[in-house]
């Protein structure tokens, strides 16, 4: 997953990094780590948002952004 993709979720969800953090079960420095770019997604929390928001929710977010480019 890329950090757009992780960016995106947690924006069209219209959520802070701290209530983005509890909905998938990390941490918020690590929301605001990864979104700095100071953190990689890892495949655990790549899964983690999946899980919470589905794997085709996930897919056309990502699709969204590629093809907006």
């Amino acid at each position: 997953m890329r950090v757009r993709t992780f960016k995106a979720i947690r924006a069209l969800d219209g959520l802070s990094h701290s209530a983005f953090a509890r909905k998938i079960g990390v941490s918020r420095s690590l929301v605001a780590q990864i979104e700095h770019g100071s953190k990689v997604i890892t495949d655990e929390t790549a899964g983690k948002i999946r899980k919470v928001y589905g794997h085709e929710y996930v897919a056309k977010v990502e699709r969204f952004i590629e093809e907006s480019k």
